[in-house]
């Protein structure tokens, strides 16, 4: 989902996953801080204030091997992606320029989690769209310079971890309002940051040709590539023979099975796929769809909002219920296929107590 109030934020600095095999990485100089790139050619970035950025010079590295080129774990497909010409999720307004929400001096979202300002990866992702929408709308160039901003903040804090960059929560996340056991323990890691950065970093290359967010973005898209591990971070597994783009990835390989989040990540998959044409993107796109039009049915509740996810069906509000019929209905227009636009329709009737 996009209210980032919801969801738990992100420390101050980037996180070393405990007994993690953290790799091929090396460093770039950003104003004075040491910044994880992905690969042998480093990123080039600057900061922005209030005037013209100037290029900041990257410190040389080795370069890194090359991570694996194919997600190694079966899964479920049934050959659905996006047609050509059709929109792209999710689905975000234009930002306005004057920002109640909060924002340090540099214009970068935080959220207030627990009493306490934080970065937030997919708040400060979702923020860069919405900025980004309102350049390609506006032609206002201060809206570009935010969503540049926002990338940049992703990438000083990001993780680089098996040849992939992770953008890490940094501090204990009850689950559900603390209605069920599990935490998320700092640091901990979401698939729906990930396809939310690797959408806004997509977006960015398209809309300014820098090869850097190509390049950021084939390092973010290289996290859902990486299989489930107890010592390093991770996004995606499957569950039943389905792949899960998983928000909260659990210990054990497994996750909550949370949908809206599943799909979340889905988006920035099928960007990210429409810009490299890459054969793994739309399997795993293919492989995340056949989930999701697989389990929509199972989220319906006779006279109550559909569930929240699979491993707790009983947990449902009516905010994430129009998010899921929401995002069915969107995939409908992105692939073409009319039973996503079906299960939309059928989650809403169960929910009325007409089916």
């Amino acid at each position: 989902m996009i209210d980032a109030s919801d969801r738990a934020g992100a420390g101050d600095a980037a996180q070393e996953p405990a007994g993690g095999r953290t790799s091929r990485r090396h460093w770039l100089v950003l104003a004075g801080v040491a910044v994880v790139s992905a690969t042998g050619v480093p990123l080039v970035l600057a900061t922005r204030g209030d005037a013209d950025m100037a290029p900041v010079r990257s410190a040389p590295g080795p370069p890194p091997s090359e991570p694996a080129a194919v997600l190694p774990l079966g899964f479920r497909t049934s050959g659905l992606g996006s047609v050509p010409g059709a929109v792209e999720g999710p689905s975000i307004g234009p930002a306005a320029w004057e920002d109640p929400k909060p924002h340090d001096a540099a214009g970068v979202r935080l959220v207030r989690v627990h009493g306490t300002l934080q970065e937030h990866p997919t708040a400060q992702a979702s923020y860069g769209q919405a900025n980004l929408v309102a350049h390609s709308r506006t032609g206002d160039v201060r809206f570009l310079h935010r969503a540049t901003a926002q990338a940049e903040r992703l990438l000083v804090r990001a993780q680089l971890s098996d040849g992939a960059l992770f953008f890490p929560f940094a501090y204990d996340f009850p689950l559900h309002g603390g209605k069920v056991e599990e935490t998320m323990r700092a640091p901990w890691y979401s698939a729906m940051a990930q396809g939310m950065a690797l959408g806004l970093f997509t977006r960015l290359h398209r809309a300014t040709g820098e090869a850097r967010w190509r390049e950021a973005a084939d390092a973010t898209f290289a996290s859902f590539l990486v299989p489930p591990s107890d010592s390093s971070p991770w996004v995606v597994h499957t569950h039943e023979g389905y792949l899960w783009l998983a928000e909260y990835p659990l210990p054990g390989g497994t996750s909550d099975l949370t949908f809206n989040g599943h799909n979340f990540a889905a988006f920035g998959v099928d960007s990210y796929a429409r810009l490299s044409g890459s054969a793994e993107a739309k399997r795993i796109l293919d492989g995340a769809l056949t989930t999701t039009l697989a389990v929509a049915p199972r989220l319906a509740r006779r006279g109550l909002p559909s569930s929240y996810g699979l491993l707790y069906p009983e947990i449902g509000t009516a905010k994430y219920h129009g998010v899921n019929a929401g995002q069915l209905d969107l995939l409908s227009q992105i692939t073409g296929d009319l039973r996503f636009g079906a299960n939309a329709w059928g989650l809403r009737e169960h929910a009325e107590g007409r089916a």
